[in-house]
């Protein structure tokens, strides 16, 4: 899901996979993106930050 105005979007991440795909697009994305079920990540992904 994503809404938003101007150059800012917020995006939601319902699952892990789902998630891990909207955090890459959102780090080629230009603006700023909100993204909101990151937790999923945390939860999946040991160390996604500093991959």
């Amino acid at each position: 899901m994503q809404r938003g105005i101007g150059d800012k979007r917020a995006v939601t991440g319902e699952d892990i996979r789902t998630a891990t795909s909207l955090a890459l697009a959102a780090l080629s994305a230009d603006g700023k993106t909100i993204l909101y079920g990151y937790e999923h990540i945390r939860r999946g992904y040991e160390d996604f930050i500093k991959r």
